[in-house]
């Protein structure tokens, strides 16, 4: 299980940096960081185990951090048939 953690204070680039001096400086293991659809907003990846640490973490640095989902739901499901072959 993973959980999705949102930050944003600054501007994007800032944002992340300061997330991963926070995170390293407490030896949380990010598997991944990007920029939010809701710019400057950040979401790092972080196993469950380490969540409780990371919100510490990034709540010392200043950062407001929130849980979010990390299962996505699908948008659209695609149905597959099978064909004749002929076009």
């Amino acid at each position: 299980m993973h959980a999705q953690i949102k930050a944003s204070p600054d501007d994007t680039a800032e944002n992340i940096q300061r997330i991963l001096n926070a995170l390293s400086a407490a030896e949380i293991n990010i598997q991944a960081i990007a920029p939010d659809l809701d710019p400057p907003h950040v979401r790092v990846l972080v196993s469950h185990d380490d969540l409780n640490g990371a919100m510490a973490a990034l709540s010392s640095e200043g950062l407001s951090p929130e849980i979010k989902s990390a299962l996505v739901s699908p948008v659209a499901s695609i149905s597959v048939t099978e064909s004749s072959g002929t076009p």
